[in-house]
Formats: structure tokens, C-alpha cells, sequence
């Protein structure tokens, strides 16, 4: 289904368009029809018709839900990078109470081999 934009709205593309109009709008074209005067630039146009608007919040909707999704894939993403930066955080202070061992014996061997002349 392709749609356009049209009147500031989404319509359905190569669709009839219906116009809705309210009361004032009504008396408004009863008056233009009368005078037989075009439309001035700066009044209003007719509204859109309720399909229209249909679309809208259709649209609205699904955008606000794969919004909604975003967030949470970014959260779950956050989380899982939080998780893995925690632990190789963990692997490293490992790693250095490893080293700091490892240093420690090698100082003690070596206080040994001096103590015993070689």
C-alpha cells in the first residue's frame, strides 16, 4: 500500500478523497460558492478526510512502538556491554594478583640465589 503526504497528512495514494468539513466550513463554502471568489492564500483549506487521520495515528502508533522497541534492544545492549565490561574488569584484577604473585616469588627466588652466593 503507497501512500503521499498531502495537506500536512498521509494519505492512501490514487485514493478517492472524501472531505469532511464541520459547520463553519460548510457555511464557508456555501459563501465562496455564492461569491463565485477563489480561495485566498491565507485561508485555511478544507480538512482531511478521516482516513487520513486513520493512517496517522496508524502510523504514529508504529513508529512509537518500534520507538519503544529501540529503547529496550538499547537497554538490553547496555546491560550486556555493563555485563562484559564487569567481567573483563574481573579477568584483569585476576590477571594482576596473578602478576603480583608471580613478581613476589621471582623477588623471593632471586633474595634465595643471593643469599647463597649465585
Amino acid at each position: 500500500m503507497k501512500f503521499e503526504f498531502k495537506n500536512n497528512t498521509w494519505v492512501k495514494k490514487d485514493a478517492h478523497v472524501v472531505e469532511e468539513m464541520d459547520e463553519e466550513a460548510q457555511m464557508d463554502e456555501a459563501d465562496a460558492q455564492g461569491n463565485e471568489e477563489e480561495m485566498q492564500e491565507d485561508q485555511e483549506p478544507p480538512t482531511a478526510p478521516s482516513s487520513s487521520s486513520r493512517v496517522n495515528k496508524d502510523n504514529f502508533q508504529l513508529m512509537f512502538g518500534r520507538s519503544d522497541s529501540l529503547a529496550t534492544s538499547m537497554e538490553n545492549l547496555t546491560t550486556s556491554l555493563d555485563n562484559f565490561s564487569s567481567m573483563v574488569t574481573q579477568r584483569f584484577s585476576t590477571y594482576d594478583e596473578n602478576f603480583a604473585s608471580l613478581a613476589q616469588s621471582m623477588e623471593e627466588i632471586n633474595e634465595r640465589l643471593r643469599n647463597h652466593g649465585i
